[in-house]
């Protein structure tokens, strides 16, 4: 396939700060047009290694997916996808039309429903139409329902009046379709489906469907993985290797102290102080200060990631991406791939489990309390505010938390 010409190479920077300029006018965070230069400016640096000559939808396409493992055209993405892939097709579409949309979600055309199907969705689409939501919203949210009627089509439902809590299903469980897609689409059928009941035009209603299930305000699942899996799911790791090394840190800071995905990507040398032998952060959830001791399982893993694997960099943060231009995460999805590449490697099942980096502050939770830790003591090592937070987290024991003593003076070691 021949690629577009696209715009000079030459002309990248001026383009991209014509556009951080234009998305400053326009209203935007200041916390957009920072993400915006950031991926421009990886974006100009990629194309300098690269040799690109002319900036193009090709080259994008490219970038994205070498560096984020991003299609450029992937339907579904997670708002963190959204953040990277936008600036690049702003970029683009800007340097072509002279504007841009605020949105590039993309999704197919307003294809018709069938016709059988047509009165239900004109009614439907009347009340949607008539909503207070945005003009966005309702298209997407129209959308989906004619996604749906499509497949009933194709699967021979001839009137609405035959519809069942069958076909729904055999709906959402097409293959190929992701976790991300079918939360949108029950939430958007859900609707759609209660109308339809209300107005007698099927037999159910959405919630008949789509049960809604009332929680309490925190419900945490069962996620705790038991010593000896984090054992294996630490012993899973290849530490021959650079990447391997920053997966064991961040997983030994996971494992050992339980620490949220932000504090470890906001890890900085100035924290660690060797002298003392503790490493002190303030906390970006709670703006709490948290001390912690450099026990032997963090300490072993983050000399050998600093003076073995640690891409050159003046950066203060201690981990960095593998790959050029070597900069702190922005977000934990990438904490999250690491964990649950661990568990798979160690063939530890997680089925019904989590499995990222807060499953391990869980099992961190856990364990100090099988041992016997005070519950002020793990209050203090989660960093949490009150103890009350803690017995959440550790409501999966409660047989344990009530034996455990409320107060102690001192723990030697903490």
């Amino acid at each position: 396939m021949e690629r577009s010409k696209g715009m000079d190479i030459k002309m990248l920077g001026g383009a991209a700060d014509a556009l951080v300029d234009r998305l400053r006018s326009d209203g935007y965070s200041d916390e957009m047009v920072r993400n915006a230069r950031w991926v421009l400016g990886n974006f100009a640096k990629w194309c300098e290694r690269e040799g690109v000559r002319s900036v193009n939808r090709e080259e994008a396409a490219r970038f994205l997916l070498a560096q984020f493992d991003l299609p450029i055209d992937e339907r579904d993405v997670t708002p963190a996808q959204c953040v990277i892939r936008k600036p690049l097709l702003t970029l683009l579409e800007l340097e072509e039309t002279g504007t841009y949309l605020k949105s590039h979600q993309r999704h197919p055309g307003p294809e018709p429903p069938p016709e059988q199907f047509a009165g239900a969705y004109a009614g439907y689409a009347a009340l949607v139409g008539s909503s207070g939501l945005a003009g966005s919203t309702k298209a997407l949210r129209l959308w989906r329902v004619r996604r749906f009627l499509l497949f009933l089509d194709s699967r021979g439902v001839r009137k609405i009046g035959d519809l069942t809590v069958a076909d729904v299903h055999a709906y959402m469980g097409e293959p190929g379709r992701s976790p991300h897609e079918n939360k949108r689409d029950g939430y958007s059928l859900r609707k759609a489906l209660d109308w339809m009941g209300e107005e007698g035009l099927i037999a159910f209603g959405g919630r008949d469907a789509f049960p809604v299930v009332r929680a309490r305000a925190y419900s945490p699942l069962p996620s705790r993985y038991t010593d000896e899996e984090v054992a294996l799911i630490l012993g899973s790791v290849d530490v021959a290797t650079p990447a391997g090394k920053r997966d064991m840190l961040v997983l030994s800071l996971f494992a050992h102290y339980g620490m949220r995905c932000g504090d470890v990507a906001a890890l900085r040398f100035a924290d660690v102080d060797w002298c003392s032998g503790r490493i002190a952060i303030v906390q970006a959830k709670t703006g709490l200060r948290l001390s912690l001791p450099i026990v032997d399982g963090v300490r072993f893993p983050l000399l050998d990631y600093a003076g073995n694997a640690r891409p050159r960099s003046n950066d203060p943060h201690v981990i960095l991406t593998t790959h050029a231009p070597h900069t702190p995460y922005k977000s934990g999805s990438s904490f999250h791939r690491m964990v649950t590449r661990a568990i798979d490697r160690a063939g530890v099942d997680r089925s019904g489990r989590r499995h990222g980096g807060h499953a391990l502050r869980h099992s961190a939770a856990s364990g100090l309390l099988a041992a016997g830790v005070p519950l002020p003591t793990i209050s203090s090592v989660l960093g949490h505010a009150s103890t009350s937070a803690t017995e959440a987290y550790l409501s999966v024991d409660e047989e344990g938390l009530a034996a455990i003593p409320p107060e102690v003076p001192h723990v030697r070691g903490w």
